[in-house]
């Protein structure tokens, strides 16, 4: 098992408050110390979509349209890897 990691990316949205990335970021670090998990924050690039969205292995795996949904996407693959 510990060669199975699982890559996340966050891409933030322009629109997310400092406070809102520094929790985000928090959860994805706690990811990243169970199970193996690699997460990525990245910033929001002038092309990117306004939405927040998170991808694994290369693909997207989970679109999410607001912080809210990001921040309960990571606690639900936190609780997983916990379980």
């Amino acid at each position: 098992m510990s060669g199975d990691t699982r890559y996340l990316t966050v891409h933030f949205s322009d629109s997310n408050t400092e406070k809102q990335r520094r929790e985000l970021r928090r959860l994805g670090g706690t990811l990243g110390q169970r199970k193996g998990y690699k997460v990525d924050f990245v910033p929001p690039a002038s092309n990117a979509p306004t939405e927040i969205w998170v991808s694994g292995r290369g693909t997207k795996f989970g679109f999410v349209t607001s912080y809210e949904s990001c921040r309960s996407l990571l606690e639900t693959e936190l609780a997983r890897v916990i379980a």
